[in-house]
């Protein structure tokens, strides 16, 4: 679920106010079509990316390239990301940055209920070593046991409980 860009720091900074975390994880996307680089890179070869709000280790750098200037990022993320740079200094942050063929769509400009129907139609399956170097970085960051590998699902299709989109009853949201 996108959010709008007036609403992101406010929820983003209640978040952080409510839960004081140690550190943050995170783990978003960057669109590889508009990322700007010297040389072109195909999404095929596009390379996982991170940003930090403070200094990481060689398990990031030698896994994972910076997310540089004058590229940009507008989402949630971004926005924990700043709050954490800024009034949550005691909080180190890192962003891992899986690429992505696709543009996003501009952010709402209101906040309305999520349409869970379409989520099949924006399914994107990224390779199971870059989730699993991704997931690597996650973890280590945290300083946690990392869990099971991800592996690909042989058969193309989605496990049932993932085929009914329109099974979900909370309204509940996952971020």
């Amino acid at each position: 679920m996108r959010l709008p860009v007036w609403s992101m720091h406010h929820y983003a900074s209640t978040i952080l106010d409510s839960l004081k975390p140690p550190k943050v994880s995170l783990l978003d996307t960057y669109p590889v079509p508009s990322y700007i680089t010297e040389q072109p890179v195909a999404f095929q070869d596009a390379p996982l990316r991170y940003l930090a709000t403070s200094t990481v280790g060689t398990a990031i750098k030698s896994k994972a390239e910076t997310f540089a200037p004058p590229n940009l990022i507008q989402s949630t993320s971004a926005s924990l990301l700043s709050i954490l740079s800024t009034s949550h200094r005691s909080s180190p942050g890192t962003l891992i940055l899986v690429p992505s063929p696709y543009i996003p769509h501009p952010a709402p400009k209101v906040l309305e209920p999520y349409n869970f129907l379409h989520l099949s139609e924006d399914r994107f399956e990224w390779p199971e070593e870059t989730m699993n170097v991704a997931q690597e970085l996650l973890f280590s960051l945290m300083s946690e046991d990392l869990p099971p590998r991800w592996v690909h699902n042989v058969e193309g299709t989605l496990p049932t409980a993932s085929r009914n989109r329109s099974d979900v009853g909370d309204g509940g949201m996952y971020i």
